[in-house]
């Protein structure tokens, strides 16, 4: 916690791991004398708490601990009882590493399973143009084509999502493409009893 002059009024023993700052001896040190982070001392010296799109005057970065280059933070202050300040770290490593893993298994995916798509679809394809084929065959051959269609526009949705998510491009709640669930799952039932 930080009075108005951003001194140290009272800090936790996680502050020393994330922060730097010791709970005993750092008490009413001035915050920006200890933490020299330019991200850090950003959010803070905007937080005035008088944010029109933000009523309670909270704002919250993510930045790189001061102590530990290895761990990320995400750091939030809050305007509170006039001009004080709850400052607010915590550790966001593991988070922050399963999203890169998430994002690297999707595009490696993506990319692995288009080879063996691209193959089966151009047997099919080759398959379908073949008129020595008996014609039962050609049902079979044009739903397989289909589902080939199929997951390759998944594979594309998935890369697409991945892209996406690099630019942390945020869309509104109510975006994206409504669907009529009971149909879908009946077309879907239809095509496995096939």
């Amino acid at each position: 916690t930080l009075n108005e002059y951003m001194e140290i009024m009272w800090a936790n023993d996680a502050a020393k791991d994330t922060l730097g700052i010791n709970k005993i001896t750092d008490i009413g040190q001035r915050f920006d004398n200890l933490v020299r982070d330019p991200a850090l001392q950003s959010l803070i010296e905007n937080n005035n708490g008088n944010d029109k799109g933000n009523d309670k005057g909270t704002r919250a970065k993510q930045l790189t601990s001061p102590v530990n280059p290895a761990i990320t933070l995400m750091a939030s202050s809050v305007v509170f009882d006039g001009n004080q300040r709850l400052i607010t770290a915590k550790d966001i490593s593991q988070i922050v590493s399963v999203q890169k893993l998430r994002k690297a298994f999707i595009a490696n995916a993506s990319h692995e399973l288009r080879t063996p798509l691209t193959v089966i679809s151009g047997y099919l394809e080759i398959m379908a143009s073949d008129d020595s084929l008996p014609s039962q065959l050609n049902h079979m051959i044009n739903n397989a084509s289909e589902q080939a269609l199929r997951m390759e526009s998944i594979l594309t949705d998935l890369l697409t999502l991945s892209k996406l998510e690099e630019k942390s491009q945020v869309y509104a709640k109510d975006s994206g493409e409504k669907i009529h669930l009971a149909s879908m799952i009946g077309k879907l039932a239809s095509e496995i009893k096939q």
